[in-house]
């Protein structure tokens, strides 16, 4: 309605809504703030649906979601290493070279979101011929698919939990 009042002082019957030619329904605000929420958390356990491709599939602007998604992750990751939460850490499986101990393992396997192709990770790097390392998150094995596996960290999360 234009005015500062609280949520609450706005809020009108559906019969005012439509007697009157000057108030409208803000369906992006609706979207947003009411839909989105609610199927969000009612989604997050199933594969692939975070909260940006929820919001995309509702036409609305995804990228600000896919930033949030990201900034939290990365503010989890600095909360753990500020925390000191590496107990568990073991430079021999960083670099890859503890993998006999893990010989017997399945790979973690998952499909890109984009292409489809099985994307296997067996280390948490691979190293080149020019013998620089790279994650397995920073690319799909499919060479031209850009899509990037850590763009979408929801969608792994749920991967991973229902192995």
């Amino acid at each position: 309605d234009g005015t500062q009042n609280s949520a609450m002082q706005r809020g009108y019957l559906r019969e005012e809504i439509s007697s009157s030619s000057s108030l409208i329904v803000d369906i992006n605000y609706y979207l947003h703030q009411q839909v989105l929420p609610v199927i969000s958390r009612l989604l997050e356990p199933f594969d692939g649906t975070d909260q940006a491709y929820l919001a995309q599939c509702l036409g609305l602007d995804s990228s600000k979601y896919k930033a949030r998604q990201q900034k939290n992750y990365l503010k989890d990751n600095e909360n753990n290493i500020e925390n000191n939460d590496d107990d568990d850490f073991n430079d021999e499986l960083l670099l890859g070279e503890g993998s006999e101990a893990f010989k017997q393992c399945d790979p973690f396997v998952f499909p890109c979101v984009q292409c489809d192709t099985l994307n296997f990770w067996n280390a948490p790097f691979i190293f080149n011929e020019d013998k620089t390392c790279i994650s397995p998150l920073l690319r799909c094995k499919n060479v031209n698919c850009s899509s990037q596996p850590i763009d979408h960290v929801v969608y792994l999360r749920n991967r991973l939990t229902l192995m």
